[in-house]
């Protein structure tokens, strides 16, 4: 007896892979367990009707539609939007912002996978390249981490005025020159990229309102326990030797007053927050709010 099922499309064939269906139902937000037996029921089904070779399309809308039998009407919605982000031929940009340790560059990573989008970019490299280019005496916030961007600074601070989140913020605005190029390349060329990073400024995407080509979406992530956010800098010290805690922990700080600034204004701007999340339950809340708002 065959159990193969051979997938074709226009380009190319493969076979029916149960996990990579338990993988896209999961993002759409189906928990594991319930992914796992839809997976292997539909699998036996296609099988018992003798669907050994099956067009990809046919596939994606029978599967659609035994999650609309099955009452799973939200899942359906979102596993349909999910084959049209990954078939798009529009611009994507998702910008998924929040500050260092919060767990932002993961999620973004889970992000790009899950879409299939194979490019993804982090603002950290990004000034990394600014550095190599400009001086610090042409650029000097952008020669120091977000965190450390306010010493040395070489003009006074007001006493009106938190050093932290000035000099912060006059690197992210910076940065923001840089990101603002990606993103005009993604629509000039139709590409779908993700980008991740604490320079991410709630509002950046506002000057990208009135394009309905580009399907821009920022989400931010945030900690609210302030151990738990030390706790994560103490176990990255510990698990990778060249991301040494201590440095962070020096810092913490200023990184908490980052975090705490990055929240307030995502509040102002509207721009959806995911705090205090397991991370299965983060990524499935963050791409099914992206999915709905497709």
């Amino acid at each position: 007896m065959q159990n193969n099922i051979i997938i074709s499309n226009q380009k190319s064939e493969t076979l029916f892979s149960t996990g990579i269906l338990v993988q896209s139902l999961m993002s759409v937000g189906m928990n594991m367990d319930d992914a796992i037996k839809f997976s292997m029921t539909f699998r036996r089904d296609l099988l018992d009707r003798n669907m050994h070779r099956i067009d990809l399309s046919k596939l994606e809308h029978l599967i659609e539609d035994e999650l609309k039998q099955q009452n799973m009407i939200k899942v359906a919605q979102r596993y349909r939007k999910l084959r049209e982000v990954k078939n798009s031929s529009r611009p994507v940009v998702i910008f998924v912002g929040g500050a260092t340790g919060s767990g932002k560059s993961t999620l973004a990573t889970e992000i790009a996978h899950r879409f299939r989008f194979n490019r993804i970019l982090s603002t950290d490299a990004i000034r990394s390249v600014m550095r190599a280019i400009v001086s610090p005496e042409l650029l000097p916030s952008v020669h120091k981490s977000s965190f450390e961007a306010w010493k040395d600074q070489p003009y006074p601070f007001s006493d009106k005025v938190d050093p932290v989140i000035a000099s912060f913020v006059d690197q992210a605005s910076k940065v923001s020159i840089a990101v603002k190029a990606i993103v005009d390349r993604a629509i000039k060329e139709n590409l779908q990229t993700v980008i991740e990073g604490v320079h991410l400024l709630p509002g950046m995407l506002e000057a990208y309102r009135s394009n309905d080509d580009l399907y821009k979406v920022h989400i931010m992530v945030g900690v609210s326990d302030v151990q738990e956010h030390r706790q994560r800098f103490e176990k990255r010290g510990k698990a990778q030797e060249k991301r040494p805690g201590k440095r962070y922990l020096d810092n913490f700080e200023a990184i908490r007053k980052i975090h705490d600034y990055l929240l307030v204004q995502a509040e102002q701007q509207k721009v959806k927050t995911f705090k205090d999340l397991e991370f299965n339950q983060l990524i499935q809340e963050a791409t099914g709010y992206i999915l709905d708002n497709w």
